[in-house]
Parts: C-alpha cells; structure tokens; sequence
C-alpha cells in the first residue's frame, strides 16, 4: 500500500481541527476514539446520552483548512471540496453512518454531509464518478455542528437502529394516567374511552400522563429526555387482513347480485365496535362496514367508481343500484369458513339510475357480451341520443341481422359505382334508392370502433345535386374516390350479408 505525504503545514491544520473537533464533541458529552491507521476515516464517534452509551456510533473523516470561504460556493449556498473517488467508496461501504467534516481552524467551526447523501448526489449528476480520480462533493452551509445539529444526527442515527432493536426486545410501555376533573380533563376521558370502545384515533395530552415507564433498552437509546417531548397518539394500527369473502345483495322479487372477491381488511377495532373496509382493492366497489358487538348491529356504506369500467361492469354496477334502491338484504360470506352474516338495507329512491342511462349502457354491455370488444364506459357515462340511437342499432344488427332507420338528413359517401347508378336516372328532388354491399364495416360507439362485416345497405331518399356537377364528378373521379351526397328524408335498411339473401353482382 503507498501511503500519502502530506506537508508539514497540512499536517499541522489537520491535527488542530482534530483537537478542535474532538473538544467539540466532548463538550456534547459524547466520546471520540482515533482510528489508527487513518486509511479513509479518521475518528468514531460514540453517541452517550446523560453518561450511557447508546451502543450507538459514526465514522468521521474530517477536512481541515485556514480559510472556509475558499471552498464556498455563494450561490448555491454549500461548501465544495476535492475528495479522492476511492476514499468515497471506502466511506460509503462502512457499516456505520459515516459523514464528511468540513473543519475551519481559524474560526474554530464545521460543517457536515452524510455519506449517504454524497453518493446519492454523485449517483444522480455525475453516474460515472467511481471511475475518475477525484469527485468534488458539496457540504450545505446550514449544516453547520451546532448542538441542534448533532441533536439531528443522534436521532437519525438511533431511529434508523431502532427497529434492530424491537426485532430483539419487544418495547414495554406502562403509563399512568389522570384525567382532571375540569372540561377539558373530562372530554379527554370521554374520548379516551371512546377509543377503548371504538377504536378510534385521539392524541393523549401529556398533561393526563401521571408516570410513564419504557423499557431499559428504549431510555438507553433515546435518552431520558427524549420523554419531555413524548406524545402519545392512541389507535391508528396497521390494517389487519381477513379472510376474503363473497358480498351478495338480494331484494325479493327483484333478484340478486353479488361481487364475488372482496378483500376486507380490520382497520379499526375496539371492545364495541369494529370497521371494516377494502378501500385498498382496486374494484369499482369500495365498502365500510361498521359492526357493534352489544347489540349485534352493523350497517354499511358502499361507493361506486366506475372510472375506467367496462359496460359489462357498468351494467352490473347499474343493476346493483336498483336493489339499493329497492332495499333489501346483504350476506357476506366468509370464503374460507362459508360463515354468513346478514345485513338488512332499507329502500333508497335516490340511488335508481335513469332510464335512458340504464337503456344506453344495457345495449353497450350486450354489444361488448356478444363481440368480445371491450367497450370503456365515459367519465360521468355521458352521452347524447344520437350515441343511443347509433348503440340500438348496431345491438340489432348483431343480434338480429336487420335494422331499419329513418332520419330528416344523413350524408353519405357513395364509391363511385353507386354514383353512376343514381346519375343514370337521376332527377333533382325524386326519391332514389341505392342499394350496395361494404366489406369490412366498423362502427364507433363513444371511442370504441365495432367491426360489423360485410353490409348490404339500402339507402332510399331525395338528393339534391346538379346534374353537371355530378358528371363531372363521375368524368374526373378515380375509382376508388368517393362522393359526399347529402339525402333528405331518408330511410336506411342495413342487413348482414350472413342473414341477407344472396347478392348478385
């Protein structure tokens, strides 16, 4: 291994911010220990609290210098300094915290950064730097060593430990509690038993703690004092998962329906009452179940977002809606157990969807049943007739065969075989009737194109053209062009050629 020289006067800077550092850290009631030989760290820090080790502790490697103005990059208000490439790796691979000092012996202060949020830095502007020699890195200025500051450092390190902790020793927390006989001592009670009952959420005032005892291990670590800030939050526990069950609503006479997987998980429980919800599962059904143990009561909420749904979903979603509005009977069965529990619902008016919504995604769910097109249902499941009319007569065309129109005004597209028919007899004003097969038909319904096949369409109405404008058209038009034509009064028949008689070209 080569070992560097340095200078007699570095040398000197160097063991001065040492001593300077270390009378620092003393003064914090904390203890320095030298790391010998200084390969890339130059001293652990024991972290005590009130004379007791923590058992936790950091590596620093500390950078002296005269004048911390020479480093200072004013505008983005952090010191910048040269380090070796490979005195970083060998930094960030310690299983300790380590963190970079930047010492001012003249000014007799210094200023830190984690190792972790150097390479964390270095990794998102510069991925390459392992590779070169020397990386700058930058140290803020307002992370200067002041007691707040190192108060910093000790919590993030202890939090960080903390859970290496309680995977050893289980935390013990044994707390009197006095509740004033005054409003405010007395609502605090009420709530504190509500919560015992319920389960929900309070924050206990620390002027209702009477004592307080935690575990040896939990003081030796955060220190005596880290209980004049204590605050004690009651309830708000993880989600407990239950088994899944299958939710059925049923009205009589008017039928049932049921979501077949549901994920229900405990999210808040007391000695009453419990709740239950599967807000988490990404179903268009969101549930709140509310159970009370004494009188063997329940009752729940239910929403329905049907953003990104299809129509068969929406259909069914509709469906469930007018049991809800009927009233009737919940069971939720247990999946696993096959227990059920019963819920009775009364009738809520409100929640019938309209007609003309119903009738409109009723079509497109058949539509999307009997092509397999996935058919997205609208934000709001906003429509207009002519998006009804048009889904009522592609559901007949699918299901039937057959469908028969008429409207006021409708434009066409005639190829240019049907536009040398209709000039041959045409008279401006009379009824014609044009009859055509297209291959390959889709219709759009919203924004889904449905393929239809091949079409024998009839088309029987008055049009309105110029007879020169029409062979003109008929004299300059490619075969494959087609003509806008503008009919009035018009009767539409459209057949699939699989239903249709057999066309003769």
């Amino acid at each position: 291994m080569t070992i560097r020289k340095r200078h007699a006067p570095q040398l000197n800077i160097e063991e001065r911010s040492k001593n300077q550092f270390k009378e620092l850290i003393s003064s914090f009631g904390w203890q320095t220990y030298d790391i010998n030989p200084d390969l890339g760290l130059d001293l652990r820090i024991e972290i005590v609290n009130e004379g007791v080790s923590t058992g936790q502790s950091f590596f620093v490697q500390l950078k002296g210098t005269q004048d911390s103005k020479k480093h200072l990059l004013s505008r983005e208000k952090q010191y910048q300094y040269t380090f070796d490439s490979d005195d970083l790796s060998y930094l960030y691979q310690q299983s300790n915290p380590s963190y970079i000092i930047l010492w001012d012996v003249n000014l007799r202060k210094g200023w830190y950064v984690s190792i972790t949020d150097v390479i964390k830095h270095l990794n998102q502007t510069k991925p390459n730097w392992a590779k070169q020699k020397n990386v700058s890195i930058h140290i803020p200025v307002n992370q200067q060593l002041t007691p707040d500051n190192l108060t910093l450092i000790k919590n993030e390190i202890v939090e960080k430990a903390l859970p290496s902790y309680l995977e050893r020793e289980p935390l013990n927390l044994k707390v009197s509690l006095i509740f004033h006989n005054n409003d405010y001592g007395q609502n605090q009670y009420r709530e504190f038993i509500n919560y015992l009952e319920t389960g929900k959420p309070f924050k206990l005032d620390k002027a209702m703690i009477q004592n307080i005892e935690l575990s040896d291990w939990f003081i030796r670590l955060m220190g005596e004092k880290s209980l004049d800030g204590l605050q004690i939050k009651l309830g708000g526990s993880i989600p407990i998962s239950l088994p899944p069950v299958r939710i059925e609503f049923s009205t009589s006479g008017k039928g049932a329906i049921s979501i077949d997987y549901v994920e229900l998980r405990d999210i808040q429980h007391g000695t009453k009452q419990a709740i239950l919800s599967n807000e988490h599962q990404k179903i268009p059904y969101k549930f709140k179940f509310t159970f009370i143990w004494p009188q063997k009561e329940g009752s729940f909420n239910i929403t329905i977002d049907l953003t990104g749904a299809d129509a068969v979903e929406a259909a069914k979603a509709h469906d469930l809606m007018c049991l809800l509005a009927e009233g009737g009977e919940l069971r939720i069965y247990n999946l696993m157990t096959n227990d059920v529990q019963t819920l009775a619902y009364q009738p809520n008016p409100s929640l019938r969807p309209k007609a003309h919504v119903k009738e409109f995604v009723n079509c497109l769910a058949k539509i999307q049943r009997l092509t397999g097109v996935f058919i997205q249902i609208p934000q709001n499941a906003s429509f207009t007739n002519f998006d009804l009319e048009n889904a009522k007569n592609i559901l007949a065309l699918i299901e039937n065969g057959y469908y028969q129109t008429h409207t006021d005004k409708a434009v066409f597209f005639l190829p240019k075989d049907d536009v040398i028919i209709l000039a041959t007899s045409y008279v401006s004003g009379e009824y014609y009737e044009l009859e055509s097969i297209v291959d390959n038909v889709s219709r759009k319904i919203l924004l889904t194109n449905i393929p239809l096949g091949k079409i024998k369409q009839v088309i029987k109405g008055r049009c309105d053209i110029p007879t020169k404008e029409l062979n003109e058209w008929i004299a300059s038009a490619a075969e494959t062009d087609k003509l806008k034509v503008e009919f009035y009064d018009v009767d539409v028949t459209e057949e699939s050629v699989k239903y249709a008689e057999p066309y003769d070209d």
